[in-house]
């Protein structure tokens, strides 16, 4: 009598292959991460030689769609992350994550904003953060600390900086 043996599953970090390469079907996938991956070089010096607002507007691109695909956000948010874990592990940049998602979503008619704000740390110290909401809800967003943080500015349609009341 033979006994049936499970296949192992696979470690952790081959699921995580499995299920990007799942997620990547067309020349067009392998076309936004070549761009993204592009945007997520360039905006390390890019953020440090243009002002936040100007940044903003520059990032924001006029839909080329007519009408929101879950699927394309739901790959958007998978590349983004996927960059953010393997590619720039060591770049820790919440902005730059956010503004590339704000460009991409704001490509895919998801009318994105994005929203910086501030917390205490330890002691006196103060730490910032950038996140992206699309539909009154955080996109994508890999602090689960989010909440912590009070939103001071907020870059909605075309880039346009609005302050936040109350902050």
């Amino acid at each position: 009598m033979e006994w049936y043996e499970p296949r192992p599953e696979p470690p952790y970090a081959g699921r995580r292959i499995r299920r990007f390469f799942q997620v990547l079907k067309t020349p067009s996938d392998i076309w936004l991460i070549i761009r993204m991956t592009g945007w997520a070089l360039v905006l390390p010096v890019l953020k440090r030689l243009i002002p936040l607002n100007q940044l903003t507007k520059f990032m924001w691109s006029l839909p080329k769609t007519k009408f929101r695909d879950p699927i394309q956000e739901k790959k958007i948010a998978t590349i983004i992350r996927w960059l953010y874990i393997f590619a720039f592990s060591k770049e820790k940049s919440c902005l730059q994550r956010s503004l590339i998602l704000y460009r991409f979503l704001s490509l895919h008619h998801a009318d994105p904003q994005m929203i910086t704000g501030m917390r205490r740390g330890s002691g006196k110290d103060w730490k910032g953060h950038a996140w992206v909401v699309v539909d009154g809800k955080d996109f994508a967003e890999l602090n689960p600390d989010v909440g912590d943080f009070k939103p001071l500015l907020s870059f909605g349609v075309h880039g346009n900086m609005k302050k936040i009341a109350n902050s």
